[in-house]
């Protein structure tokens, strides 16, 4: 039963926290729910348990305002990707991200500062991640090869389309990992260069950028620090993923369309006993 918001009662049956932000991201864009859930709002989350695998997956997650369904189904896309869509196949993606750059220095971050280079105040658009010359420089997410050269203050640089508004950017380079090529699909954590100093730069670190529907995010996360911590001491973590809109199509809409199917037989199935619904329950607005 959901005592107390559906985000906690996910996290308490050990739902993997991304998707359970996922869940609460979706409910918050779906134009057609109220903002925020209000008091009396029921829920009704299916999972399955699949044989040999202790905890259950979530698969469906219905919500009733005003005597309207709305549901949300969890599904795997035909590159592994995580979805969690609406009947007709509009959704979210969760994308996890991997550190750039796992042993650098965090040297300038997100926010207003001096330019080392012209000595004036700019607000920074992304991270400055400082490692020695030629250090292995990794895709964060998996993705596409939109644009890799050189671009202005940038220097050589490589730009990656991790989803449909998602973008991420990869300065300073040295170089290029051999091959590299417009159009190419990377995989999350696939060396795509090498840590320079091309462009605007002082010396050799990667600057980092994500774009999200069109507009640069701050893409780092600093654990709880004191004052007495330096910038170049504080241990360095990405965010934990960006959750970005997506709409299947085409025969990735096929597939999910058949697996709702699929799922509706087998919870239509005489001694069905891997299903575990959450009943109904009244739930406070989401947090």
């Amino acid at each position: 039963m959901v005592a107390h918001s559906l985000t906690a009662e996910l996290e308490a049956r050990h739902f993997d926290p991304v998707m359970a932000s996922a869940v609460k991201d979706w409910l918050h864009v779906d134009s057609n729910l109220p903002q925020p859930l209000p008091p009396g709002t029921l829920v009704d989350a299916l999972f399955i348990r699949e044989p040999g695998v202790r905890e259950p997956d979530l698969v469906r997650l219905t919500v009733y305002d005003a005597g309207r369904e709305h549901t949300l189904y969890r599904f795997r896309d035909a590159h592994g990707d995580t979805v969690l869509a609406d009947s007709d196949g509009q959704g979210l993606m969760p994308i996890a991200l991997v550190m750039p750059v796992p042993s650098a220095r965090l040297t300038s971050g997100w926010g207003w500062r001096i330019n080392p280079v012209l000595h004036i105040p700019e607000f920074h658009k992304g991270v400055d991640l400082a490692a020695p010359m030629g250090t292995p420089i990794h895709a964060v997410a998996s993705g596409r090869v939109d644009f890799f050269g050189w671009h202005g203050y940038y220097g050589q640089m490589v730009e990656l389309r991790n989803g449909p508004d998602l973008v991420t950017r990869y300065g300073h380079m040295s170089r290029y990992a051999r091959g590299l090529h417009d159009g190419e699909m990377v995989h999350a954590g696939q060396v795509i260069g090498y840590v320079g100093s091309t462009g605007l730069s002082t010396g050799p670190h990667l600057y980092f950028e994500i774009w999200e529907h069109g507009k640069r995010i701050d893409p780092l996360r600093i654990e709880a620090q004191t004052a007495a911590v330096t910038p170049q001491a504080n241990p360095v973590k990405l965010l934990p993923a960006v959750v970005t809109p997506v709409q299947l199509d085409g025969s990735e809409l096929s597939r999910f369309q058949a697996f709702r199917v699929a799922l509706q037989r087998a919870l239509n199935a005489p001694g069905n006993t891997n299903a575990t619904p959450i009943a109904t329950a009244t739930i406070n607005p989401m947090p």
